[in-house]
């Protein structure tokens, strides 16, 4: 966690992630479900992205995408997405 950060409350005045929490509970709460949401959204993309990866795969190996050199660079830019890291369980 940065704890560097400032940030201001909806009185304007400048204040840590701590005091903002103990400020601003409801504003905690609704980034923690922000958050939530977005690693929920990331791990879909990454199956989507694991899913065209294969297919292109498929596609490539029995031929049947024209300009494989294209399908190719397509294959290896989901490949390096589907090797990243895996965020954090929900």
């Amino acid at each position: 966690m940065n704890t560097a950060k400032v940030y201001q409350d909806s009185a304007g005045r400048d204040c840590s992630i701590s005091q903002m929490v103990a400020r601003e509970p409801q504003w905690a709460a609704s980034r923690v479900q922000a958050g939530e949401a977005a690693l929920e959204e990331l791990v879909r993309l990454r199956a989507a992205t694991v899913e065209v990866a294969d297919a292109l795969r498929e596609m490539i190996e029995h031929h049947l995408v024209p300009g494989s050199e294209a399908a190719a660079l397509a294959l290896r830019a989901a490949q390096a997405v589907v090797a990243t890291r895996e965020p954090p369980a929900c």
